[in-house]
């Protein structure tokens, strides 16, 4: 597979506390300027999380041909969405338990991954057209039926680059492709582990390598 022409998505468990050497050697690994961004988070779940996804995309950069180095230009956009230097976009997400980077050249991407848990549907009524609400309602698994939907949403929602500036009440995600204003994202469900949902939105239907990455194999990271 042409890894130039593949949306690459990169993942890694996030279960259990690294030990003090393991975290300095991995945090060395990425320039001094994000590690404010990694240590602002006071628990541990959320300064690995910040970590990981970091080194995901390190990984990934590589991964596409292109040089890690590019860590180095990343900033913030207008509405606070990562972006960097080059042909390249790249996001990330994170849950209770596990960290998703996804990364492609030439166009653009979304991804969200939540892990399934109980909900209550009636909380969620304003994030929901009365289409979805019905079709989640209506599942022999509600819970999951939300976050297949939720996740499908979201993923939508940072590809288009606004975020929650956006309501995510006025567009449906009925199917595999959504229309959002004038523009058409192609959504794929992404099989990452049992007990979680993901999806990747992208402007253009490309092929996807999905990859599980140990914490050992991050170490070894260039």
């Amino acid at each position: 597979m042409n890894h130039e022409t593949t949306t690459v998505i990169l993942f890694v468990e996030n279960k259990q506390p690294l030990d003090d050497k393991k975290w300095e050697g991995l945090l060395r690994q990425l320039p001094p300027f994000l590690h404010q961004q990694v240590l602002k988070f006071k628990r541990w779940q959320d300064r690995q999380a910040s970590l990981f996804g970091k080194l995901l995309l390190k990984k990934g950069l590589i991964s596409i041909n292109h040089p890690p180095h590019l860590l180095q230009t990343i900033r913030l956009d207008a509405y606070k969405r990562p972006e960097m230097d080059g042909d390249i976009d790249f996001n990330i997400s994170h849950t209770e338990g596990l960290v998703v980077c996804a990364i492609q050249k030439s166009s653009r991407l979304g991804i969200d991954i939540e892990r399934v848990r109980p909900i209550n549907l009636p909380d969620f009524k304003s994030v929901f057209t009365t289409a979805e609400l019905d079709l989640i309602a209506n599942n022999t698994d509600p819970s999951a039926a939300f976050f297949d939907s939720w996740t499908r949403k979201e993923a939508v929602m940072k590809a288009d680059g606004r975020g929650f500036h956006l309501d995510p009440s006025t567009f449906e995600v009925i199917n595999d492709q959504v229309q959002l204003g004038p523009d058409l994202w192609f959504t794929k469900k992404i099989p990452i582990i049992v007990g979680y949902c993901c999806h990747l939105a992208q402007s253009v239907d490309r092929p996807v390598m999905v990859k599980s990455l140990s914490v050992t194999e991050m170490i070894e990271l260039p």
